[in-house]
């Protein structure tokens, strides 16, 4: 009775993070990013001392930690890295990513020496952090999305590859049954898992079913 009871309770939360995540994006995207950027530094200390950190430099570490995750979190704040949708995450999401960094490095020098804490300071942590927050960061968002389109190297991405034209957000949200060629002019539909969609593409010139010469040998939509 009580592990059923614990069971149900365990799939009721479970089915209840996206909802949350949704309701509360900004705070989730600030929390990933504050708690990436302390592994980030973490990680920063323990490459440059071979994973033997000194007393003194785990002291250094957080007394240093708090400017760390502010400038941080100001800087992607600054660059709009915040405002950008993780569903549809690309190169100029890495620009971004990758400049709002460089700033809150840059920052932290300044900010450390004026707090007088630069002395000592080993100039590998700074640039080892700088390059472990873009990896980690930029993994977290290109992993979320290749997540999302079926993409990783465990995913199936099964069944015949499929460019869908037209269909708004429907079509770019999955739609979970796509028209079938032969099937379009009597209405059937198959479920899409039978197929792997590979992109959506919206007809602005061309007439509707008029399709331009491509080396794509899949099925268009």
């Amino acid at each position: 009775m009580a592990s059923a009871y614990c069971a149900r309770a365990m799939s009721t939360l479970i089915a209840a993070i996206p909802d949350l995540a949704s309701r509360h994006r900004r705070t989730v995207v600030v929390g990933v990013h504050l708690l990436l950027a302390a592994v980030a530094y973490l990680a920063a200390f323990s490459l440059r001392f071979d994973f033997e950190i000194p007393s003194i430099e785990l002291l250094r570490f957080a007394k240093t930690l708090p400017y760390v995750i502010l400038l941080r979190l100001v800087a992607l704040e600054m660059f709009g890295v915040y405002r950008g949708s993780w569903r549809h995450v690309g190169s100029r999401d890495l620009v971004a990513l990758a400049l709002a960094t460089t700033a809150g490095s840059v920052a932290l020098v300044g900010l450390l020496f004026l707090a007088d804490l630069l002395a000592g300071m080993p100039r590998s942590v700074i640039a080892l952090d700088w390059l472990i927050f873009v990896f980690l960061t930029g993994g977290v968002r290109f992993g979320l999305r290749c997540a999302r389109e079926g993409q990783l190297p465990l995913q199936g991405g099964e069944g015949r590859r499929t460019i869908v034209i037209g269909g708004g957000g429907a079509a770019e949200q999955g739609a979970p049954w796509l028209p079938t060629r032969s099937g379009a002019a009597s209405g059937k539909c198959e479920p899409a898992g039978r197929r792997h969609t590979m992109g959506c593409a919206r007809i602005e010139s061309h007439e509707a079913g008029q399709q331009a010469a491509s080396p794509y040998d899949g099925e268009v939509l």
